[in-house]
């Protein structure tokens, strides 16, 4: 706190939306429900970048959008314990890459499209690390591999 913001009320003196610099000394705009819980969050990282913060009824994260300083954007969703299920971003080369996690947050599965055409799903095990990837070369051509827990293939074709 002590930090100056330009807030509005609504009839029953609840601050509804707050706009100024946060906690962190970050700017930001902040609307909040009936209760002056804070619901969406619309702020600049310290670098610059903006984002958009979406919290639940009882105040936890459970979605975001943001435009990184490499000016890549990322939409993110959470479980209601925070931890990051899906996530869907373009790589700055424009590469889409969408990632769904497990109940843990860690990500398990990854689809996406590399710059020269190829396509690619990659399951991951309980520690991130890519296990199976198969997909389609630019050319069409089909692929498989799988990996042993040491990230060494296993066996592959072709």
């Amino acid at each position: 706190e002590g930090q100056p913001v330009l807030a509005f009320y609504d009839k029953a003196g609840v601050p509804r939306t707050r706009l100024g610099l946060q906690a962190n000394g970050m700017q930001g705009l902040v609307l909040t429900d009936g209760s002056g819980k804070p619901r969406a969050t619309i702020a600049m990282e310290s670098d610059g970048a903006p984002y958009l913060r979406l919290d639940d009824k009882d105040g936890r994260p459970r979605g975001g959008f943001a435009v990184r300083s490499d000016g890549s954007p990322r939409l993110i969703m959470m479980d209601n314990a925070g931890r990051y299920r899906i996530e869907l971003h373009l790589s700055p080369d424009g590469s889409p890459r969408l990632v769904l996690g497990d109940q843990e947050g860690r990500p398990r599965i990854e689809v996406t499209v590399l710059p020269g055409g190829s396509a690619a799903v990659g399951f991951a095990d309980q520690q991130a690390k890519s296990r199976i990837m198969f997909g389609l070369l630019a050319d069409g051509t089909p692929g498989l591999a799988f990996r042993e827990k040491d990230g060494k293939i296993m066996w592959k074709a072709p």
